[in-house]
């Protein structure tokens, strides 16, 4: 939905970002100063409402607290990669470039561009080898309108044109500062190709990506890439190899952005957090020790996993705890060698679906979360009792970690992080039951 700005509203927010372009500085010919770009902004941004239906769109099609700075300095970086790299850092004024001299025809060009919002994009990351034979013969497995698994092939590379070679020469302008600057290695990455042997996940969004992303569309897809493997990796598609290297390259999100003739275009490619990218590349899909192995029982095991995912994707509001806690599933087990970090990690999993603070205010929140946990997954009263009592060593880790200090798990307690992370998966699949059991039951009512 596009944003809704007043006349009143437009022409007050062309006034002040006009008065604050002669004020704002370039670096390297290239990029914004965005320290004092945002200072310069202020007035611009007060201009928005702090709250309403604007404030709710801005937030979600790009930030909470400075969407029109963000889209401002994203905007005037992504023009200004077509003149020429300066060697030197020394700061110069905008209006000194190209046509930024008439600054109340820049302010126009700018805050039109700003009501248009938003934009749509289409986030493509390459999945591993291994997730390829769960698409069997079928080139998309479709889990909501805006999520996705696709298989390379010229039906994708119609819909999503690859990387063309004036796409490239682009980011090749960029590498210059990102390797001498270090800040933007974003850009020293491949040309963005479809891998013919490969399937990729995509993620519809809607809103304002700059040149670095780091805007809410773009965080949301990795929120959502986060979720997709957390969920897999507890439903039991997929499992962790032991140990997955550290010599790993990158992963990219390409990014595709709609025109307004529909069709898409290349954007470019933004890299993964490196604990993310290295984590999707060490998962592989689970054969349930043994017991899958065939294509068909492959098959046939995924789809009804990604049944369950459908079911988590597709419901809002009453499904958020569950996919915070997969993202929260999936980051424990995604930092490497570093165990305490993922045991806290992981009991936060529990402690965000089955944690209240009134009632653990009452009670004490181990307490509470291992009666719940308890009965949640426990089918009788002996496994319940079983699943208190170690739910009782495995939040004493927790505290030990978090108010003690600990610089390394035992071989007991490694275990018992094993159990962790089994009651977290069943727990999370009791949850998805629970979530499909009341969507059934809304549709008959």
């Amino acid at each position: 939905m596009p944003l809704e700005l007043h006349p009143k509203c437009k022409a007050r927010l062309i006034y002040a970002v006009a008065s604050a372009i002669p004020k704002l500085n370039v670096e390297y010919g290239h990029y914004i100063d965005r320290y004092s770009a945002s200072l310069e902004l202020k007035n611009a941004e007060a201009v928005l409402p702090d709250k309403g239906a604007l404030r709710e769109q801005l937030t979600s099609y790009i930030d909470f607290e400075t969407p029109l700075t963000e889209f401002i300095i994203d905007s005037i970086s992504e023009e200004l990669r077509g003149f020429p790299y300066e060697q030197e850092r020394s700061l110069q004024p905008l209006v000194s470039i190209g046509n930024y001299s008439d600054s109340r025809s820049v302010a126009e060009r700018l805050i039109e561009s700003f009501a248009a919002l938003p934009t749509k994009y289409t986030f493509s990351l390459r999945l591993p080898p291994a997730f390829l034979p769960v698409m069997g013969s079928r080139s998309k497995i479709e889990l909501t309108p805006q999520l996705r698994i696709v298989r390379a092939g010229p039906e994708l590379s119609t819909l999503y044109p690859p990387e063309t070679t004036e796409d490239s020469g682009i980011a090749q302008a960029g590498q210059k500062v990102g390797l001498l600057s270090g800040l933007f290695d974003s850009f020293v990455k491949p040309p963005a190709t479809w891998d013919g042997d490969s399937s990729y996940l995509q993620i519809d969004a809607l809103g304002f990506v700059g040149l670095y992303g780091g805007t809410n569309p773009h965080l949301e897809a990795v929120r959502i890439i986060r979720a997709f493997c957390g969920l897999g990796l507890a439903l039991r598609l997929f499992e962790m190899k032991s140990e997955y290297s550290s010599l790993t390259p990158p992963s990219y999100l390409q990014i595709h952005q709609q025109h307004a003739d529909g069709q898409f275009k290349f954007y470019r490619s933004i890299s993964l957090e490196e604990n993310v990218g290295r984590a999707m590349n060490g998962l592989t899909l689970d054969t349930l020790d043994g017991g899958i192995n065939s294509e068909n029982k492959r098959i046939g095991w995924a789809d009804k996993q990604f049944e369950s995912m459908r079911v988590v994707f597709s419901g809002g509001k009453k499904a958020e705890s569950l996919l915070l806690a997969s993202q929260w599933f999936f980051d424990g087990h995604s930092h490497g060698s570093d165990q305490l970090l993922k045991y806290i990690q992981t009991t936060v999993v529990l402690e965000i679906l089955l944690g209240d603070k009134a009632s653990s205010d009452q009670t004490g929140l181990g307490t509470l979360l291992g009666n719940r946990c308890a009965y949640l997954i426990g089918s009788s009263q002996e496994e319940r009792a079983d699943v208190l009592d170690t739910f009782t060593d495995i939040y004493g880790i927790r505290s030990q970690i978090v108010h003690r200090g600990k610089h390394r798990l035992s071989y007991r307690e490694r275990v018992l992080f094993h159990k962790l992370r089994w009651m977290c998966c069943r727990v999370i699949q009791k949850e998805i039951e629970l979530l499909r059991a009341d969507k059934k039951s809304a549709l008959v009512r």
